[in-house]
């Protein structure tokens, strides 16, 4: 792939669903190596399991249980690897990509990483080798249900964790590119790094003035009364406007969606989701059904 794991100059296009012209070139060279490996692990293959065939036939491996029908087993997946020339599901969705077909599909949800030891039967056969020990690792990163497996450099090149968007060739697991768009599970944002992403807070409505610092603590307000106003995420640039007479607007602005929204205890029902509320001073944690948390701040 390229020699920046996630280009940050082929965003624009990835989010319009669409490769940039280097993805396709640097997808195209990846491919016709992923085919010239599979159709050497093929030949690996087919010898391995020739020499054990030919073992067991000559009873020369008596001690191997099974050495005839795994022989056989080898025979069989090297050539049909051979057959498809190395090009397994990823290896064609890359090939497609560099013949012209420059659609992205955009999964969303929240990162995780997995790092393992790799098989012990890829390390057996030297199907998977490497000069370096730190490679002989199987490296995935998880995005809401999907995984997807990736080299070093994208391993190194993700995020630790937050929301974010990936970018896969359609009816694949080939990650092109990654962005994070979004705090993890209850991350607070402050407004230094909304400021870095490019998001402002929306105007503040007018009020009565806070209490000043000479001012007695004021006394907390009933939960249903606390959480009206307008709230924000400066990460995702999401606004949250509960009003007092039961209108929600929610949405990113100008183009804010209208609802209905009703508090029973601490579950806060928005048209047709549910949430349940916690305060902080000045935040506002809605927690869904599957647990992921989402932080507002008082706009």
């Amino acid at each position: 792939m390229a020699s920046d794991p996630f280009p940050v100059g082929a965003l624009d296009a990835n989010r319009q669903g669409r490769l940039a012209p280097e993805q396709r070139h640097d997808l195209g060279r990846s491919a016709q190596q992923s085919a010239r490996t599979g159709v050497r692990i093929g030949l690996v293959l087919i010898l391995v399991g020739a020499l054990l065939v030919v073992g067991a036939v000559s009873r020369r491996t008596g001690s191997v249980p099974g050495p005839l029908a795994l022989g056989a087993v080898l025979v069989v997946g090297g050539a049909a690897l051979l057959r498809s020339r190395g090009a397994g599901r990823g290896v064609r969705a890359s090939q497609r990509a560099a013949s012209g077909d420059d659609r992205v599909e955009i999964v969303s949800g929240y990162l995780r990483r997995q790092d393992s030891a790799r098989g012990l039967a890829d390390q057996a056969l030297g199907l998977r080798t490497s000069p370096s020990p730190e490679d002989e690792r199987d490296r995935y990163l998880h995005v809401g249900d999907r995984r997807f497996p990736v080299s070093e450099d994208q391993f190194r090149a993700a995020p630790a964790d937050g929301f974010v968007h990936a970018y896969v060739l359609p009816g694949s697991d080939v990650l092109v590119n990654l962005e994070r768009v979004g705090p993890g599970r209850g991350e607070v944002v402050g407004s230094a790094t909304a400021a870095s992403v490019g998001v402002f807070p929306p105007p503040v409505p007018t009020g009565p003035p806070a209490a000043g610092p000479g001012s007695p603590p004021l006394p907390p307000l009933p939960l249903h009364e606390a959480v009206v106003g307008r709230w924000w995420n400066p990460a995702l640039g999401l606004v949250l406007d509960l009003q007092a007479d039961g209108v929600a607007l929610a949405g990113r602005p100008p183009n804010l969606e209208r609802s209905r929204w009703h508090l029973r205890g601490d579950v806060l029902t928005q048209g047709d989701e549910a949430f349940r509320v916690s305060l902080a001073p000045g935040q506002l944690v809605l927690t869904d059904a599957d647990g992921h948390g989402l932080t507002f701040q008082r706009a």
